[in-house]
C-alpha cells in the first residue's frame, strides 16, 4: 500500500497518544472552574471579609479565551487563560494572561491556582 505524505501525517495525527486528554475546557467551563477555585481558596485561607471581596472580584471577571493547552505527566492540562477584569468602581478593563492547571473530576473541569 502506498502512503502519501499528507495521508501519513493525517493518520499519525489521528492515532497520536490516545490516552491523553485532547479536549480543553470551554470558556464557560474554565470560567466556572477558576471562580470555584478562587472561592475554595478564600474559604480555606481567609476571613469572611476577604471572602466577600473575592466574591465581588470574581463577579467582575470573565474568561475570554483558553488556548495552548499541554498535558503534563500527572495528566494535568496546563493552558493559557485569557480573562478580563473590571475593578469595582472603575470603568477600565484589565486583560490578563495566566497559566492555569485543569483536571477532569467527575466529568467537571477543576482549576488549580498554582504556578506549574
Amino acid at each position: 500500500m502506498l502512503c502519501t505524505a499528507g495521508g501519513c501525517l493525517l493518520l499519525m495525527a489521528c492515532v497520536a497518544k490516545p490516552d491523553m486528554p485532547t479536549l480543553s475546557p470551554t470558556l464557560l467551563e474554565a470560567d466556572v472552574a477558576i471562580k470555584a477555585a478562587f472561592l475554595q481558596d478564600a474559604q480555606q485561607n481567609n476571613t469572611p471579609m476577604t471572602m466577600n471581596m473575592v466574591k465581588t472580584d470574581i463577579s467582575r471577571m470573565t474568561v475570554t479565551a483558553v488556548d495552548d493547552c499541554n498535558v503534563q505527566q500527572d495528566q494535568t492540562l496546563i493552558c493559557n487563560v485569557y480573562s478580563e477584569f473590571q475593578p469595582e468602581g472603575s470603568d477600565k478593563i484589565r486583560r490578563n494572561l495566566d497559566k492555569i492547571g485543569f483536571m477532569k473530576s467527575e466529568e467537571k473541569w477543576v482549576a488549580m491556582l498554582f504556578k506549574p
